[in-house]
């Protein structure tokens, strides 16, 4: 029986399954990454499809409005002040190798496969990439080697409020800091996530409480500081971080003839940045 080799044609029926799975996992995984919950929060701009891979991010001072007396001329108006911040877009990329072997022995498992693990892939580096910048936020509340209490998330919001920061606040905690708040004895939340709709969103979602305004989500890739001792969570204005888009994932594949595979690779590039130091908080607690 003769046997049919894999041709380029028999993995392009697989390649919309791979792009798919891909970008439902990036959606599904990301906090930060087109489509995530987090996106919202960063001042994301693009250069796709433009000349250039750098991008000035303006940065303007607060006005403040003041009374004024019907029928008198205002003469003392506010200089508007800015400043920037560039950002140049690097590439990212993810890859994986389908040999001709699994291709032929599971097709749709082996495109589902591939295409979540390079999802996973690159939403991870995209939420890594922006979480690194929590540490250099210009305010820390909570102490190396303690415990993250309800305190702290009060603390944080009440500084972004001090310095006006426009609401509403995203905060964003690592699953052993949210464990901390959820077994704090003082906390509201011990008794609060026992039941009904908190319930639900402790198990079930990212979006996992709401306190004073401000969305708390969970995630595992809050960063280690302090020499691997606490965490660095964060509350954040969406004036804190800037992301520049040279273009969004996207998938391409080539022959290997002597491996007998393919090479699939998911790339990006862009690039995050810090924009206003004040406009975020770090939640630095114990690990």
């Amino acid at each position: 029986m003769a046997i049919t080799a894999t041709t380029t044609s028999t993995l392009d029926d697989i390649i919309p399954t791979i792009i798919a799975e891909a970008m439902h996992t990036i959606r599904a995984n990301a906090l930060f990454a087109p489509g995530g919950i987090g996106e919202k929060w960063l001042q994301v701009r693009s250069l796709e499809g433009a000349p250039g891979k750098t991008m000035d991010f303006p940065t303007y001072g607060q006005f403040t409005a003041y009374d004024v007396e019907e029928g008198i001329d205002y003469t003392d108006p506010e200089a508007l002040s800015t400043s920037k911040i560039s950002l140049t877009a690097t590439e990212k990329i993810a890859m994986t190798t389908i040999t001709d072997l699994a291709l032929e022995s599971a097709r749709e498992d082996v495109a589902r496969e591939a295409g979540r693990e390079l999802g996973l892939a690159l939403a991870a580096k995209i939420d890594i990439d922006v979480m690194a910048l929590f540490e250099g936020l210009d305010t820390t509340v909570g102490s190396t080697g303690v415990d993250c209490s309800y305190q702290n998330i009060l603390d944080a919001i009440n500084a972004l409020s001090s310095v006006t920061a426009p609401s509403p606040y995203l905060c964003v905690l690592h699953p052993q800091q949210w464990y901390d708040l959820l077994t704090e004895a003082s906390s509201p939340l011990t008794t609060a996530t026992g039941y009904g709709r908190m319930a639900e969103e402790v198990g079930y979602n990212y979006f996992v409480a709401q306190l004073y305004g401000t969305q708390v989500v969970v995630h595992p890739s809050v960063p280690l500081v302090n020499t691997n001792a606490d965490r660095a969570g964060a509350v954040l204005s969406d004036r804190a971080f800037g992301f520049l888009w040279k273009w969004r994932p996207r998938l391409a594949y080539e022959r290997d003839e002597s491996l007998r595979a393919y090479e699939v690779v998911m790339t990006a590039c862009y690039q995050v940045g810090k924009l206003d130091g004040t406009m975020g908080v770090a939640v630095v607690t114990d690990a």
